[in-house]
């Protein structure tokens, strides 16, 4: 088979077959890690989704708490609740249940809804109260009514099913037996209002005294849907509300506790963390479940299902709720599949581009090898001369001419040994006649480079060249007739291993390598015989192989640097050792000691420029962890010098006496596992000390054995002083956090009771003076029915400006405690459409006679993240003000646009109503300042300051410009996105 082929198709094959091997083996790699990696991520993610949608959800429910909470202490509810309570306290427990039995059986009789009867607590004033604040929040309410201590009716906003409620599971739940606790009724899906409602019951409480029971069932979905929907999530991405059982409450689309979550997922979150993979058909993704705690049983709180009685489809029996965030597995190994389908198609490619390279190369590097070939087997056939014709200059071509010289040395050679051959044989056993023959020889020995010695069979030197008297010292005449034991040797016996007496015994070539005065020879015999085949003497040819040798031993201190890359190529490794273990052998094959010698010089050049960016301490030991290798780094380092530390026991000069303990443990593990990397302490010759990362490998053989030790070792004195700064700063920051934790909780405290005190304060001022005020309202009111309107000496009715200042107190009351809160309430933003939140505001502050008057102009509006309540204050006061400024224009005109700048939104409200001085618009937003003293214009003094504390909570600034009688224009900016 052809050469060339074999050579070029070989190398072609084994680069695609090894670049193919590392392509699957990164492919799985890759796979693997990216899977993991994604998957840890995606569980994390969801886990935190989960976990951030349930904390907003309880405090969405828990803010709608807090506001049936305020509802229930609104003054004309517990004014109706002293009422019936007084009146039924007055009965006796039997006479109360009789009557409120009565009212009940007559309460279900009754279907007309604009019956007396009925209308009586669906029409009265608390019910009005009520519908009225179902209508300020359209959608959010469903049925909110209120009984008092003793389960009776005091109003509702529609008929009930029943008029007495101390009976039902959630009244009881609220009740607590007295001692009251926030009830949550998970009613399912309510007819009556047509959605999914959850009831939310609240003790009304006097003191210590429960004297009566709010319920009000929400819309509870509405809030969830905006919720989620509000989330930023991928698309493939599913939310889910449901019950501990199973049932699905919400889901984009589906319609409430409709569907149940398969029981695959509901044991798997029975079984395992909050976060879980499965990998069932049809069901696989990432999952991560968070309990809503409220409906878990938190303190002061219970949840539906704690009595038994389900009136409504589907109501829950005593199961929490849970958020189930999911993405399913496929989108979540799209991107990496696609990365390996890339992978796996450059991979391909390439490995089919360094197939074809190296097919090529291998033609091209081939063709003189070829060559080389033929002309080796017609030299082998005794023709010496045949030479190999090339232009090539690189290893090829210096190979060429090698192999071109060596022909002819052989064919001077072997003319020589043929003709000096001829005449021993001539005159057989005549040393005269062998001493003429190789006299006729001289000019051939003196061209040769390396020494030609013709011996007898006594090992006595008949002949030699000139080189001998340069390597052996001696003049050539005294050479002639000296044993070459004597010379060589400098023995006076024979050495019986010496390849004369081998080429004797063997009657064919032999061969030896010696060192003589610290340098090497190698020395190959050819036996002379005569034409019996008898030995008769031999033809000595000794070669100066010093440079070689000093080769071989830098090839062998070197390679012990090189085995620091066998953990990273196992079979270079080995194959690099087999190759040093030939190098030592002996050879007489000439062509093989070109081969070896032009091998050495390219190992040395390639382990030269290994070590040429060695920045570390290396030394190499024997078995025995003696010194053989020692490098400049090493001797910078410790002190040292190669020449003292070379043969000695490593640890003589790098390790303190007192580590001996650690240095057993290091080399109990090196014996046993080759290996060992880790801190330890040396010392220099100085006798500092000093830390260093050291890492020690063995050295093995072509058979596996251990022949040695490579050690390399890094100063590591500046990172430890690193660490200790480090670790020194860390503590100071701890400390420092330590005292600022303690300096926050104290703050917390103090913080904590300044919230009571000044909750307490707002309750005093909303129970303390509003009593006034309706007793006030009260007696005026019987004034004017029971002696008619007053007027005084300007015909001014007096009761109306009584009526109208108690109200404008009112008012002022509910303007500071709404103040004093702001601060301190949790803002909850959301997306707002700007445009329908001024329109719905602008129809609830005025009347159709304003409508007509006011040309109200809203021009193209920037949405905005906010808390819509706070926002429709804000806009409540500037929209009142600018009516209310502008009510002596025949035709008022109010204009609301925005402007945009860098990160923020600007809205601007104007009017040309009566306006404002400007050197009064530093006070402008303060509390109780007024834009006009004028009874007409005058207000409670604290819309505008209420203004500047919302917008400056939702961290934006407001200001106005104005001049009297020519109208006023306020604005303010927000973020453009809320965090």
């Amino acid at each position: 088979m052809d050469i060339k082929m074999n050579l070029a198709q070989n190398q072609a094959l084994k680069i695609f077959i090894a670049s193919f091997l590392i392509l699957f083996l990164a492919i799985v790699i890759i796979y693997f890690i990216n899977y993991n990696t994604i998957t840890e991520n995606h569980l994390e993610l969801s886990m935190n989704i989960a976990n951030e949608i349930s904390a907003s959800l309880e405090n969405n429910i828990l803010e709608k708490v807090k506001t049936v909470r305020t509802i229930s202490i609104s003054p004309v509810i517990l004014e109706a609740l002293q009422l019936s309570n007084k009146h039924f306290g007055k009965l006796s427990e039997q006479d109360r249940d009789i009557e409120i039995k009565a009212k009940n059986d007559n309460w279900k009789a009754i279907e007309d809804h604009d019956n007396q009867f009925i209308l009586k607590y669906t029409d009265n004033q608390v019910s009005k109260y009520l519908i009225n604040l179902q209508k300020n929040i359209e959608g959010e309410y469903g049925e909110i009514f209120i009984t008092d201590k003793y389960g009776a009716l005091i109003a509702s906003t529609a008929k009930l099913t029943t008029f007495a409620h101390n009976s039902k599971y959630w009244w009881k739940g609220a009740y607590n037996n007295g001692e009251g606790a926030v009830f949550f009724d998970d009613r399912g899906y309510d007819d009556s209002v047509g959605v999914y409602v959850v009831g939310v019951v609240v003790p009304i409480k006097a003191g210590n005294e429960i004297i009566g029971i709010l319920k009000a069932n929400l819309n509870i979905l509405g809030s969830i849907n905006n919720l989620i929907l509000n989330l930023i999530k991928e698309k493939s991405e599913q939310v889910l509300l449901i019950r501990s059982g199973g049932l699905i409450v919400y889901k984009e689309g589906l319609e409430p506790l409709s569907k149940r979550i398969p029981n695959e997922i509901l044991e798997k979150k029975s079984i395992s963390e909050n976060s879980f993979i499965l990998k069932e058909e049809g069901l696989a993704g990432i999952y991560a479940t968070s309990e809503i705690g409220i409906t878990a049983g938190k303190p002061g709180y219970n949840f539906g299902g704690s009595f038994e009685s389900i009136d409504h489809k589907k109501g829950n029996t005593g199961e929490s709720w849970y958020i189930v965030d999911f993405h399913p597995m496929s989108h979540i190994t799209q991107q990496i599949n696609n990365d390996l389908k890339f992978l796996i198609f450059m991979g391909l490619f390439l490995s089919f581009v360094l197939a074809i390279f190296s097919m090529i190369a291998g033609n091209h590097l081939a063709k003189p090898i070829k060559d080389l070939i033929m002309q080796t087997t017609i030299i082998s056939k005794g023709d010496f001369n045949s030479n190999i014709s090339t232009k090539r200059t690189d290893e090829i071509g210096q190979l060429a001419t090698s192999f071109n010289r060596m022909t002819d040395n052989l064919r001077e050679t072997t003319t020589s040994i043929d003709n000096l051959n001829t005449e021993v044989i001539k005159g057989k056993k005549n040393e005269e006649a062998l001493r003429i023959a190789a006299m006729k020889w001289q000019t051939t020995f003196d061209a040769s480079q390396d020494v030609i010695m013709v011996l007898n069979e006594e090992h006595k030197i008949i002949q030699t060249n000139a080189i001998a008297k340069e390597i052996f010292g001696k003049p050539i005449g005294d050479m002639i007739g000296m044993s070459c034991h004597s010379i060589v040797h400098n023995s006076q016996k024979p050495i019986l291993d010496c390849p004369f007496e081998q080429a004797k015994k063997s009657l064919k070539r032999e061969s030896m390598e010696l060192n003589f005065d610290n340098q090497w020879f190698e020395i190959t015999v050819d036996p002379i015989l005569d034409d019996n085949n008898r030995f008769i003497g031999a033809v000595h040819f000794i070669r100066d192989i010093t440079n070689r040798k000093s080769i071989q031993n830098e090839i062998k201190i070197k390679s012990i640097e090189l085995e620091k890359q066998f953990k990273k190529s196992e079979k270079q490794r080995i194959a690099n050792l087999v190759i040093l273990k030939d190098l030592n052998k002996t050879t007489i094959d000439l062509k093989s000691e070109i081969s070896e010698r032009k091998y050495a010089e390219q190992q040395i050049q390639y382990q030269a420029n290994l070590l040429a960016n060695v920045s570390e301490s290396i030394f190499a030991t024997d078995r025995q962890f003696n010194i053989q290798y020692w490098n400049t780094v090493a001797e910078n380092q410790y002190g040292w010098t190669p020449a003292e530390v070379l043969g000695n026991h490593f640890t003589k000069f790098i390790e303190p006496q007192y580590a001996q303990e650690s240095r057993k443990t290091v080399m109990r593990q090196i014996l046993k596992e080759g290996f060992w990397s880790g801190e330890l302490i040396h010392n220099r010759r100085d006798g500092t000390l000093f830390p260093v990362q050291c890492t020690i490998s063995t050295v093995y053989d072509a058979e596996g054995q251990g022949i040695g030790h490579i050690t390399i070792t890094s100063d590591i004195t500046n990172r430890k002083q690193a660490e200790k700064k480090i670790q020194m700063a860390q503590e100071e920051i701890k400390k420092l956090n330590e005292d600022l934790e303690d300096k926050v909780i104290e703050r917390t405290k103090q913080l904590e009771a300044s919230n009571k005190e000044l909750e307490a304060f707002s309750y005093s001022i909303s129970h303390d003076l509003r009593a006034p005020l309706r007793a006030i309202n009260g007696f005026t009111k019987i004034l004017v029915e029971d002696y008619g309107s007053h007027f005084d000496e300007d015909g001014k009715e007096i009761t109306s400006v009584i009526v109208k200042n108690a109200l404008k107190m009112g008012q002022l009351i509910d303007d500071l405690i709404f103040f004093t809160k702001i601060g301190r309430a949790a803002f909850k933003y959301s997306k707002i459409d700007m445009e329908k939140l001024i329109q719905s505001t602008y129809y609830d502050v005025t009347n159709i006679e304003e409508q007509q008057r006011i040309d109200f102009e809203i021009h193209d509006l920037e949405n905005i993240s906010g808390d819509y309540n706070m926002l429709k204050v804000v806009w409540t006061n500037l929209i009142s003000n600018a009516v209310k400024f502008t009510a002596n224009r025949d035709t008022a005109i109010i204009e609301i646009y925005c402007t945009t700048e860098e990160q923020y939104i600007t809205y601007h409200i104007k009017d040309n109503g009566v306006g404002f001085d400007m050197k009064y618009v530093d006070k402008l937003f303060g509390v109780f300042h007024r834009l006009h003293t004028d009874e007409e214009f005058s207000g409670t003094g604290v819309g505008l300051a209420l203004i500047k504390r919302i917008i400056l909570q939702h961290k934006g600034k407001v200001w106005a410009k104005g001049e009297l009688d020519k109208g006023a224009e306020f604005s303010f900016s927000l973020p453009g996105r809320q965090s």
